[in-house]
């Protein structure tokens, strides 16, 4: 599957190689795609990537990951294009809900409650992490899990759109936790009986 991921820093890049290693292409937008810089993380990613700016990434796939922060996120949702039927991963920790009423996408709210460091491997100690994920289009919502299940987790659906701020408390609590004293390598599991 083809994705764009706007946004090519820290969480961008992880996603890619993330995704990249399980066979499917990216692309990453950046304000300056030709800089040394990208075309070092482009050789780095391999064949499956490539890069451009931020209308070429939008035009590059149906699937669209934001991986910038709220602020940013909101203003790219603005300003890339037609929405109209596009899924878009909201990796932010802002309201997805929002960017549902800016854009008119079919928008889930996934990949943002664990270190983006640990898409590439999502096992801690035999323990593979969950991702949890939402929103109100059930076909974006399998493509988003696949996706995740794809790089290694265990995708659980949690429900539509409106469960999206308890996704973004989980992460303010895994940010808080792995400020106060837990480091970056934990995540979330959730077990059922």
């Amino acid at each position: 599957m083809k994705v764009a991921i706007i946004g090519a820093g820290f969480v961008g890049e992880n996603l890619a190689h993330a995704l990249i290693k399980v066979g499917h292409e990216v692309m990453l937008s950046s304000r300056t795609p030709d800089s040394e810089k990208m075309q070092t993380l482009i050789a780095d990613l391999g064949e499956a990537a490539r890069t451009g700016t931020v209308q070429a990434t939008f035009a590059f796939s149906d699937v669209i990951a934001i991986a910038l922060s709220w602020e940013a996120a909101r203003g790219v949702a603005m300003g890339a294009g037609d929405w109209s039927g596009k899924i878009l991963l909201d990796m932010t920790q802002g309201d997805s809900k929002e960017l549902a009423e800016l854009t008119g996408a079919r928008v889930v709210k996934i990949f943002n409650t664990i270190g983006a460091e640990h898409y590439q491997n999502p096992d801690f100690n035999g323990q593979v992490a969950s991702m949890l994920y939402c929103g109100d289009d059930a076909e974006a919502k399998r493509i988003a899990g696949q996706l995740a299940t794809d790089i290694g987790f265990d995708a659980i659906d949690v429900g539509d759109l409106s469960m999206s701020v308890h996704l973004v408390n989980l992460a303010r609590l895994w940010i808080t936790l792995m400020r106060q004293s837990m480091g970056r390598d934990f995540a979330f599991k959730l077990i059922k009986k």
